[in-house]
């Protein structure tokens, strides 16, 4: 199972109920095509979580690795989508 973090852009988060970090899952989400979709291009960033590993899906400097730190400050904010 995988879990899709999403960062909402500070100018969209209004679209997204107020909200700026979001988690879905590919196991448990009907519609995963269409949301990701959405949330990917509203988003600055978008972190991939699987089997203990993090990695960017989307972000605006490529080279750039994970912030762990960051990434648990993300998650613990992150509301699901289901």
């Amino acid at each position: 199972m995988a879990n899709i973090y999403f960062e909402v852009k500070d100018s969209l988060a209004n679209k997204w109920i107020g909200h700026r970090y979001f988690v879905t899952s590919r196991d448990r989400t009907v519609n995963f095509a269409q949301t990701s979709q959405n949330l990917t291009d509203c988003s600055d960033r978008v972190w991939c979580e699987q089997e203990g590993t993090v990695w960017f899906i989307k972000n605006l400097d490529p080279t750039t690795e994970v912030d762990m730190e960051e990434f648990m400050w993300a998650k613990l904010q992150a509301k699901d989508i289901n």
